[in-house]
Formats: structure tokens, C-alpha cells, sequence
């Protein structure tokens, strides 16, 4: 009997008709006391939270009732007939609020931008700001970049009829962090620079470092270098300082990765070892999510690609854990770079068009020109060159459209280097030459001595043996300084291919 009815009851059709029969003003007081029993079951109300444009550095202390925000919020809506307009407010703001907090701690980012979302509708001036900042947080890390720039921009517009100095400050701050991956380059210094002269004035040694660490990974993104370094030496003199364990983590990794990209390796290690025992000891899940990343792409960088796989595969799984769809798709490019060094192609496809389908559906522009780039260095290497050469004039407009200095001239050393196979070595000696003006610029030394020798090849081909052997001299002198013994042999090797296609020996360019 009681089994029969309580099946009955749970039955959705038979609940919603059970529910549609009460009057509204009757559904209303059952729903106001849901509210107060669940209240009364999960420790009581908590206390009210201070204004969101008030609480930039406050803690959040989990509640038992946490879980559940979201319902409350419901049941607080649907009681609206049966309290106060006010009461009922203030009820969900207060769920929604905690809502939001607690879909961020558990990583579900989809729910936290819905009720950041609805709690910023809620809210006027600062608060509202406020709100739509930390909507744009969380709509970032699901890889919506233009969406958050968007909302960011929004917070702006709301703070010019009444301001408060250190919400604006937090919204360029987050303008300056999210400009990289949402190709708004261009716009970063300007956003960078006045909020230190915010911070400066609210004498907030915190929001200025981390600036300072935004603006350095958006320099390295648009390859200022020089920039790059007058940042980090600030930021890390402050972070130590004053004992900023998180900004310092940041920017060791950060700094890893232009030692990496300058190939000192050595002080790449020791920095990237450094960045990922402090994001562990933090026990901060997103941070050594970036710090293991770098380490694997050093490992595979320096050639330990079995070592480099492992940790790509570890760093897949926590983007996918913290649901950061943006890192998911680097993860999977990172994993097709390894593949393809190791000549294992079909997997390196497969991960590639994973990554660009991603990028693209995140509209990371940025991430979506370096997978076109990445793709067709695979293209190359298995013949299919006009395939390659498309793929890469593609990823070259992204380039130019986004800002992205380094990634445009790393693409146009590999065009000239498809366009030197095609045979067409006009167009591939002026892609050169524009490559080289731009990596000399830029510092680029790796790739200044990749593409000597590619045109040294060029020039072989051509008839021009003076011209070739001093590129290739060039070429090689550097990549035997970094230490690139892989680089060198794979050089080599393309050397011989071309000296047994055009009658020469390869010691005439040794001579």
C-alpha cells in the first residue's frame, strides 16, 4: 500500500498534476515553507554577505546549505506572493551568490556564469560591475574569450556613471589577462596601464603585481620581449616581497616559457620546477594545471617525449576536471606537436582537428591560427605541400588580424619553407627574408637559425653556393650554441636530401 502510493507520488506526471492543483496563493505558502524547512535542516540562513563591490579580497566559507543555493533561490522566487518584495530579494541574492561561489569551488563554470549572470540583472552600479566581472571569469574559462571581453566592457560602461577605483581596476586587470586569448592584443597596454596607475593610487601592491604578470603574458603573446622582461623582474621582486606565493608561481612558469622559447634550457627547468612545487604546495588545482602544462612542453622540447606524453595526458585530464575548455584545447595541441616529432601522424591529425574544433568553438582566434600552423608543418612532412601552403596563408591572416607578432613570423618561416619545396623560390626568398627582419626584432633565435638554413637550402637549390654556405654557417653556429643537437640533425638530413637532388656535396658548404 505505502509502496504503491509513494511510487505514484514520484511519479513526475502525477507530482505535476498534484502541484498544478493548489491555488497559487496556496503553492506560494508551500513554497515559502520549503524555503524555511530546508533553511532549518541546512544550519539556518546564513548571514548576510557584504555588498559584491566590498568583498574583492573576502574568503568564501562554505555553508551546508551550498548545494542546495540554487533551489533556494526557486523556492524563494516562487514564494513571492507569500513574503515581502524586499524579503524575497534579498533571499535570492543572497542563494544566488553562494550559487555562483559554489559552482566555481566544484568547477562547474557552465552553472557559475548563469548565476553570476542573473545576480549582475540583480544588482546596479559597483555591485553590478562586480558581478558581471566575475561572470566574465567564468565564461573565460569555458573559452568564451569574446563573451567575457564583452561583459568586461560592459562592467566598464556601468562604472563611468558611478565609479569606484578598485572595481575598475579588477575589470582591466581581467581585460588585460583575457585580451590575449580573445585577440584584442592591441588594446592591452592602454587597459595594463591605467589600472597600475589605479593600484598605485589604492596603494594595492597585490592588484598592481598581478597586472603586471597580465601584461607580460599578453607581451610575450604579441612578442614584445624587452616588455616581457621589464614586467617580470617588477612582478617578482614585489611578489617575493611581500610574500605573493601565487604571483610568484605565475611568473616563474611564465618566465620558463620565454627561457624555453629562447632555448635556455637549463633556467627553463629550474623555473618550471620551481612554479609547479608552489602551485602544489598552494594546492591550487588550475595553477599547477598551467605549470605542469609547461613542464611537459619543455620535455618535449628538450626531446623526452615519452616524458613530455605522460604529463600532456595528466594535464588534459585536469582541464577536463576543472572544466576549462580553453586548456583542453591547448592540451590537445601540445599532445599533436609530440605526436608528430615522434613521425606518429595519424594520431598528431587527429589531436590537431580536436584542438581546432575546439579553438574554434571557443573563438580563441589566436590558438586557432597556431593549430593551422601546427597542422600544416604535418601537411609538409607527408607531401601534401599546397594543403600546407593553405593552411598556413590562413593562419598568417589570423596573425596579422590579432597582433601576434611571434606567431607571425614562426608562420611565415614555415611558409618559406613550403614555398621553398613547391619550387616557387621567389616568393619563398621574400617570406624568408621578412621572417628573419622579424625574428632578429623579436629575439627569436631558435627560429632566426631554423630558417638560415632552410634558406640556405633555397639557395643551393638557386645556384647561389656563397650565399647558401653563409646561412647555413650562420644557421648552425646558433643551433649548435643553444644546444639543438635534434634540430641540427634534422637540418642535416634535409642538407643531404637536397645536395643529392642538385649534384653538390655537403661539404661545400662547410668549406
Amino acid at each position: 500500500m505505502f509502496a504503491e502510493v509513494a511510487y505514484l507520488f514520484r511519479h513526475a506526471l502525477v507530482r505535476s498534476a498534484a502541484y498544478e492543483l493548489q491555488p497559487p496563493s496556496d503553492r506560494a505558502r508551500l513554497h515559502a515553507l520549503a524555503l524555511k524547512l530546508m533553511e532549518e535542516i541546512l544550519g539556518g540562513r546564513p548571514s548576510v554577505l557584504p555588498p559584491l563591490s566590498q568583498s574583492l579580497d573576502a574568503v568564501y566559507i562554505p555553508h551546508p546549505s551550498d548545494p542546495h543555493a540554487h533551489e533556494l533561490v526557486e523556492h524563494a522566487r516562487a514564494a513571492s506572493s507569500a513574503m515581502s518584495i524586499e524579503e524575497v530579494r534579498e533571499i535570492v541574492r543572497l542563494y544566488l551568490r553562494r550559487a555562483a561561489h559554489f559552482a566555481v569551488a566544484s568547477y562547474r563554470n557552465g552553472a557559475a556564469a548563469d548565476y553570476w549572470g542573473q545576480l549582475a540583472e540583480m544588482e546596479t552600479g559597483p555591485d553590478r560591475a562586480e558581478a558581471l566581472r566575475r561572470c566574465s571569469l567564468v565564461v573565460s574559462s569555458l573559452g568564451q574569450y569574446a563573451q567575457g571581453q564583452q561583459l568586461l566592457q560592459e562592467a566598464l560602461e556601468v562604472l563611468k556613471a558611478q565609479a569606484d577605483p578598485r572595481i575598475q581596476a579588477a575589470v582591466l586587470k581581467s581585460l588585460v589577462s583575457n585580451a590575449e586569448f580573445a585577440a584584442e592584443l592591441p588594446g592591452t597596454e592602454a587597459w595594463g596601464e591605467r589600472a597600475l596607475e589605479l593600484y598605485r593610487e589604492l596603494e594595492d601592491s597585490l592588484g598592481y603585481c598581478s597586472v603586471l604578470i597580465s601584461l607580460a603574458s599578453a607581451r610575450l603573446a604579441a612578442g614584445n620581449m624587452a616588455g616581457v622582461e621589464t614586467a617580470h623582474s617588477e612582478a617578482l621582486e614585489i611578489a617575493r616581497r611581500e610574500g605573493f606565493r601565487y604571483q610568484e608561481a605565475n611568473i616563474l612558469v611564465i618566465r620558463s616559457i620565454v627561457h624555453q622559447q629562447q632555448a635556455r634550457y637549463s633556467d627553463a627547468e629550474r623555473d618550471s620546477s620551481e612554479g609547479l612545487d608552489i602551485a602544489r604546495e598552494l594546492n591550487d588545482v588550475r595553477l599547477e594545471t598551467f605549470a605542469l602544462s609547461n613542464r611537459a612542453n619543455l620535455h618535449a622540447a628538450m626531446g623526452r617525449t615519452d616524458l613530455a606524453e605522460q604529463e600532456f595526458i595528466e594535464v588534459l585530464a585536469l582541464n577536463r576536471r576543472i572544466g576549462a575548455r580553453g586548456g583542453e584545447a591547448v592540451s590537445l595541441m601540445n599532445m599533436g606537436n609530440n605526436y608528430d616529432f615522434q613521425s606518429r601522424r595519424p594520431e598528431a591529425e587527429r589531436a590537431y582537428e580536436l584542438a581546432l574544433e575546439m579553438a574554434r568553438e571557443t573563438g580563441n582566434r589566436r590558438l586557432e591560427g597556431v593549430v593551422l600552423g601546427n597542422q600544416a608543418m604535418t601537411l609538409m612532412e607527408t607531401g601534401r605541400l599546397e594543403q600546407a601552403e593553405e593552411h598556413l596563408l590562413r593562419a598568417l591572416a589570423i596573425h596579422q588580424s590579432v597582433g601576434g607578432r611571434r606567431s607571425e613570423a614562426i608562420c611565415r618561416s614555415a611558409l618559406a619553407q613550403v614555398m621553398r619545396r613547391r619550387g616557387l623560390h621567389t616568393a619563398a626568398e621574400v617570406e624568408a627574408a621578412h621572417a628573419l627582419a622579424m625574428h632578429a626584432e623579436l629575439g627569436t633565435r631558435y627560429f632566426t637559425a631554423a630558417t638560415l638554413c632552410d634558406r640556405a637550402l633555397l639557395f643551393l637549390e638557386t645556384g647561389r653556393l656563397e650565399r647558401a654556405r653563409v646561412d647555413w654557417c650562420q644557421g648552425t653556429a646558433i643551433l649548435s650554441e643553444l644546444g639543438h643537437t635534434r634540430e641540427l640533425e634534422k637540418q642535416h638530413a634535409s642538407l643531404r636530401e637536397v645536395c643529392r637532388q642538385t649534384g653538390y656535396d655537403d661539404l661545400d658548404l662547410k668549406s
